[in-house]
């Protein structure tokens, strides 16, 4: 039942009261000071019902209002929750690949050694060593959590943020990582590369490794900076 129906209802039986209340009046009355009285008395107790009319659609609508206040104010606090679980995990990520990235310093020394002295016997050691190799899957670990953590709450990342590029940003970091990690397996085994075609393979992925370095801690501090934004803002 919709609100204009309502209002029809309840004017509809305060007219309905009066009508039959002078009807009853007319028919049980002879004594004229009597049916002023009651006349008098039927009149203010119509006044006491549109009255209470009155004050009912008050209630119901400080009622309403109330309703639509704790709903917008939950529905801010749940924003507000989840733009600060945005913002730890940009945070957490940044933090986790600070470490990533000095440890892809070591790598990179280690790897441009190879290539300098030309070696040709080629242990995983060379490449990667277990300290090396504990961050890049620590790094991985939390790529792949942010990045599941953006696509679920896409929608309260501020309209200034493009998310596809946030995800192609993280993606494009997993896969460098994973080269990384693996690239030892291009020297050993019966389909080894040879040196040369090895430094050309080198090149690209670290030429791939800055480029999407750069991407990351682009969208990390652009975007944690906008949530900070947004956050104050919906507070």
């Amino acid at each position: 039942m919709n609100n204009t129906l309502k209002n029809i209802l309840g004017v509809t039986a305060v007219v309905f009261l009066f009508f039959v209340a002078y009807i009853a009046i007319q028919v049980s009355l002879n004594n004229i000071t009597h049916r002023a009285t009651v006349i008098s008395g039927v009149i203010s107790m119509i006044g006491g019902a549109v009255g209470a009319f009155g004050a009912y659609k008050a209630a119901v609508w400080q009622t309403k209002k109330a309703l639509e206040y704790d709903k917008e104010l939950r529905t801010r606090e749940k924003k507000t929750a989840k733009l600060e679980e945005l913002k730890n995990t940009f945070v957490n990520s940044y933090l986790t690949l600070s470490d990533v990235y000095k440890k892809i310093t070591i790598q990179q020394d280690m790897v441009n050694t190879i290539i300098e002295k030309r070696y040709t016997v080629f242990k995983k050691e060379n490449f990667i060593t277990s300290e090396i190799e504990n961050e890049l899957v620590k790094g991985l670990m939390q790529l792949q959590s942010f990045k599941f953590i953006v696509m679920n709450n896409m929608e309260y990342l501020p309209v200034r943020i493009d998310s596809l590029e946030v995800i192609t940003a993280i993606q494009r970091m997993i896969k460098v990582l994973d080269n990384l990690q693996d690239l030892h397996k291009l020297m050993i085994g019966k389909d080894a590369m040879g040196i040369e075609e090895f430094n050309g393979y080198w090149l690209t992925v670290i030429d791939e490794y800055e480029s999407a370095k750069k991407a990351m801690q682009t969208y990390v501090f652009d975007t944690k900076k906008y949530i900070v934004d947004e956050i104050q803002g919906n507070e």
